[in-house]
Order: C-alpha cells, then sequence, then structure tokens
C-alpha cells in the first residue's frame, strides 16, 4: 500500500500554514499573530519544531469576529 500525499501550489488549498502564510491571509504581522497565539484566540499545530496554523482555525477566529462585531 502506498500512501497519497496531499500537494497544494497554493496556500489557499492547504491545510495548514506556516505563520507568514496565515498572517497574510488575515493581513496582519506575523508578530501580531504571535499575540494571538498567547492569547489563546488562535492555537498553533506544533509538528517537530514547525508551527503551523489549521486554515480551518483562521475560518473559525475571522467568523467569531463577525459574530462580536454584531453583538
Amino acid at each position: 500500500m502506498y500512501a497519497t500525499t496531499i500537494t497544494s501550489d497554493t496556500a489557499s488549498d492547504a491545510l495548514l500554514l506556516t505563520p507568514p502564510q496565515a498572517a497574510k491571509k488575515l493581513a496582519i504581522s506575523v508578530r501580531s499573530l504571535y499575540s494571538l497565539f498567547s492569547s489563546g484566540k488562535i492555537k498553533p499545530v506544533k509538528i517537530g519544531r514547525s508551527t503551523r496554523i489549521a486554515a480551518s482555525d483562521l475560518s473559525a477566529y475571522v467568523n467569531g469576529l463577525r459574530v462580536a462585531a454584531k453583538s
């Protein structure tokens, strides 16, 4: 049996993003992204020594901002 490798040419299709990619998607600095990590608003995924952010977590964060803005 061979494992299927999921590859993506663009960050928009990626399951996990690097901090610079995630910051770019949110239109914030990488430093601001790390502040969101520290505050617990976005949880990073650690793979070995690498830090990644699930694209679904970014969407959930943005959707949470929309709900807060409506209140």
